[in-house]
């Protein structure tokens, strides 16, 4: 049985159904924001990762990003091009900043803006991001559904290269990286 009374609130922000009938579904609704399931860990706050200069081809030396509201705890940089005074600002969002939705099965646990400053163009980028076990296991999931989406013209998961679910009681330690 689907309670869609096609007004007002969102009646569920966890349900992946649409139930005011505003073709926004959960999360991506503005009627959720502030559902604690629709910012698990975060206000919308940001921090930057400062990277100075960086030859193009070279790995930077990983950033920290010091803000526990950010659900990215670290960014490592390897520009195509040589950059000078580079920097990655990262937003969280408490919804979905793109008219595009994610795959109605998949689960946010924060929108991101990332925003880079004096880099062209990266032959890649490492980010390293802690997602809550009490999370995961609140939504049904394991350590091996959990994905970082990029969206260029639609959400495209990165290519996920590290988890750690040992060395922290609290969280699994994710790793992706992404090009361009």
């Amino acid at each position: 049985n689907i309670d869609n009374d096609c007004s007002g609130r969102e009646t569920d922000c966890n349900d992946n159904i649409d139930n005011n009938c505003d073709s926004k579904i959960d999360c991506a609704d503005s009627t959720c924001n502030g559902d604690a399931v629709c910012s698990p860990c975060c206000s919308a706050t940001a921090s930057t990762a400062n990277f100075g200069n960086v030859d193009a081809g070279q790995t930077s030396l990983p950033q920290s990003i010091n803000d526990p509201t950010i659900a990215i705890s670290q960014i490592t940089i390897t520009p195509s091009e040589s950059v000078t005074g580079a920097s990655i600002s990262v937003d969280s969002e408490p919804t979905n900043p793109e008219t595009t939705q994610l795959p109605t099965t998949t689960k946010a646990y924060q929108y991101l803006i990332i925003t880079p400053t004096n880099i062209g163009s990266l032959s890649s980028a490492e980010m390293k991001f802690p997602v809550t076990k009490k999370w995961i296991s609140d939504n049904g999931l394991t350590k091996d559904n959990i994905k970082l989406y990029r969206f260029s013209g639609s959400w495209q998961p990165l290519t996920i290269t590290g988890r750690d679910d040992t060395t922290d009681t609290t969280n699994v330690k994710f790793t992706a990286t992404t090009t361009g």
